[in-house]
């Protein structure tokens, strides 16, 4: 019988470094073993995607393969990199200089996320933001105790389309460098951020995500090309947000999510976002809190028309009570087509709400009514849209798992 024949080892480079990018980095620098023909393979594949799983999350040993692997590869350059780690306190200390080794070799995405306890913040190297060749950016660096401030001392990234930030400290000092050196910007998503920022202004900006932030100051949201909006924050935070100029927008997405510190609502702001939503497609509200109406009075009645509005969800516990929201958008939305509605408690037909509606829709095509599947029929709500709803077209009233 003859010997078997090596096909893998005889394919080209092109299509063999396509191959072992779809393996982790550990296992790709493991093939150096096979043959001399894989020796050096290893050091020119297009794609590292570090992980500390495949090392039994010992951190010590995973930090020093991924300074060995960029220390050790070659000058050819990176598609993309991914690092999935962790920093504990050791002698060595939270360390991302590899980072500056990544960005020499031009890659096109870099995917970062890491956990640390070390009592000291994690240092991201300049050279990241100034790399010419990269599109996509992901920084997900959970610092405890201390959060992770990013400063660079300046951004140059001309080829820079979407940036995802979480778990870290930004100001405004941050915000105008990335907005006057990302020109191509398109995407933006902040989560779980201390966010210092009091201005996101741009003319390419897209699409723009703010999740489960701690602002402290107000924020203005100036962005004429954006087409999707998507906020979630508590009642509190939410009234610090003042759009203006979204002349493109076509998706809104509104989460409240409740707060338990009891705060004077007079000692708030007013709240200025309805009014900014006004050239929206779609709008989606999501009301964790059983009444958000005291915080949405003054901001109602300075709503303009939605003249573009076509479809409307409206999930909340306390439906009844911010029927008020509800029936702003009826009374200014000539174009409406569909109105979603989502009860998320079982109780609404005990709450007592007197509704004064003086205003009638004309036509609505489609009504879906969603309540709880062990809550009763929410006659209530069906009866006060019955009210300022004159003619609709299909209704579909319908019982959900919570």
């Amino acid at each position: 019988m003859n010997d078997m024949v090596d096909w893998i080892s005889r394919l080209p480079d092109d299509v063999l470094n396509h191959i072992l990018s779809r393996l982790t980095a550990k296992e790709v620098v493991q093939t150096c073993i096979l043959s001399k023909r894989w020796r050096n393979t290893w050091a020119s594949v297009p794609v590292l995607n570090f992980q500390l799983g495949n090392f039994h999350n010992d951190c010590d040993w995973f930090g020093r393969f991924v300074n060995s692997v960029f220390q050790n590869r070659g000058q050819s350059c990176l598609r993309k990199v991914v690092y999935k780690g962790r920093f504990e306190d050791t002698s060595h200390g939270p360390s991302m200089e590899w980072l500056d080794r990544a960005a020499f070799l031009m890659p096109r995405i870099i995917v970062v996320c890491s956990l640390s306890n070390v009592d000291a913040p994690l240092i991201i190297p300049d050279s990241l933001f100034s790399c010419e060749s990269l599109e996509n950016l992901a920084l997900c660096v959970q610092s405890v105790p201390v959060m992770t401030i990013i400063r660079p001392k300046s951004i140059a990234l001309p080829s820079l389309k979407t940036l995802v930030l979480e778990h870290l400290s930004l100001d405004d000092d941050f915000a105008q460098k990335l907005l006057l050196g990302c020109p191509s910007l398109e995407g933006l998503r902040l989560e779980y951020c201390d966010l210092f920022i009091s201005d996101i202004s741009s003319n390419v900006l897209k699409k723009l995500i703010v999740h489960f932030c701690c602002q402290y100051q107000h924020m203005r949201i100036c962005c004429p090309s954006l087409i999707t909006l998507s906020i979630c924050s508590d009642e509190n935070s939410i009234r610090i947000f003042l759009l203006e100029k979204l002349t493109s927008l076509v998706y809104a997405e509104i989460g409240l999510i409740g707060n338990d510190e009891k705060v004077d609502v007079n000692d708030l702001p007013d709240a200025q976002l309805l009014s900014g939503l006004s050239n929206a497609t779609t709008v989606e509200f999501l009301l964790r809190d059983p009444d958000f109406k005291e915080h949405w009075k003054k901001d109602i009645t300075k709503c303009k028309t939605f003249r573009n509005l076509k479809s409307l969800e409206i999930s909340a516990w306390g439906m009844i009570n911010n029927f008020n929201l509800i029936a702003c958008f009826l009374e200014h939305s000539p174009l409406l087509q569909k109105l979603t509605l989502k009860c998320l408690s079982k109780e609404e037909n005990m709450i007592h709400a007197e509704q004064d509606v003086s205003f009638l829709v004309e036509h609505l095509e489609t009504v879906d009514i969603h309540y709880p599947k062990d809550g009763m029929l929410p006659i209530k709500l069906m009866s006060m849209l019955d009210r300022c709803v004159k003619t609709f077209g299909n209704i579909n009233i319908s019982s959900v798992s919570s």
